[in-house]
């Protein structure tokens, strides 16, 4: 059983503009990840390691530590996708998400999704924007027909449930690995490729039966995954199903969150 964690997120200090660390890994080929010791590592390499790893492997919470804390600390840009197949290439759900962040109360968001399934009382089209005081919500209906929520108290709960920002996901994906392989990138060029297998996916509520996952990070020397991609079977409604998962962050430090014209108007 994993050991027990505590998810959080910070407000971003004011005039901090640090580097990101999302899914911090690097272990050894062929090592199996665990939840206290660290993976054996065969590789070595001069660049600079993550926080949380050493010669001899990885420490899959220390990893997950590094990651929230360093996407409380910095704005980033995101992209979030998940979709899901048939054997025969229909899509049952093709869900992104994506977003700029500045801080926990502090973002703009979007998902909008299409498919065969659809959550009740949602269209395809959902967006957000916090201003650090306030958060408002513009939802886009199936026929086309626009809403506005009246502003609410801005907190992190958006960010949150987007899975934006979760340690918590990358700390059970890092340490249900049965095995990690390293490829080292060259000393201060270009990331270092990770792959698990194995894994243990958190999968949506409208799949059933999900396998093992095969996962695959770009990780850079500060530790920061600018690209995940997860995949795994499952059953939808009797028939199994590809599911894959892509993660991407860009603007590390740079990002602006803007208040889009939607978020102008006093209605709703």
């Amino acid at each position: 059983m994993s050991p027990s964690r505590t998810s959080r997120i910070r407000p971003v200090r004011p005039a901090v503009v640090g580097a990101l660390a999302l899914l911090v890994l690097l272990a050894g080929c062929g090592g199996a990840v665990s939840s206290g010791d660290a993976t054996t590592a065969t590789d070595t390499t001069t660049t600079p390691l993550p926080p949380g790893v050493n010669e001899t492997g990885v420490v899959p919470q220390d990893l997950a530590n590094a990651h929230g804390s360093s996407l409380s600390e910095t704005a980033y840009e995101v992209n979030y996708t998940t979709r899901v197949t048939y054997a025969n290439g229909t899509v049952y759900a093709a869900i992104s998400r994506s977003g700029s962040v500045a801080a926990s109360d502090h973002y703009t968001a979007t998902v909008e999704q299409r498919g065969a399934w659809t959550p009740v009382g949602v269209g395809p089209r959902v967006a957000y924007y916090a201003d650090g005081d306030t958060t408002r919500r513009l939802i886009v209906g199936w026929d086309g027909s626009e809403s506005v929520s009246p502003p609410r108290e801005a907190s992190a709960v958006v960010v949150e449930r987007l899975g934006l920002v979760d340690d918590d996901r990358l700390y059970q994906l890092l340490v249900s690995a049965e095995s990690v392989e390293v490829s080292p990138a060259p000393a201060n060029d270009g990331p270092t490729v990770i792959r698990l297998a194995g894994a243990q996916p958190i999968a949506p509520s409208y799949v059933s039966d999900p396998g093992s996952a095969n996962a695959t990070l770009r990780v850079n020397a500060d530790g920061v995954v600018t690209e995940l991609t997860v995949t795994y079977g499952a059953t939808v409604d009797g028939e199994r199903v590809r599911v894959e998962t892509t993660v991407r962050y860009d603007a590390l430090g740079e990002a602006t969150v803007e208040r889009p014209e939607w978020a102008e108007t006093d209605d709703g």
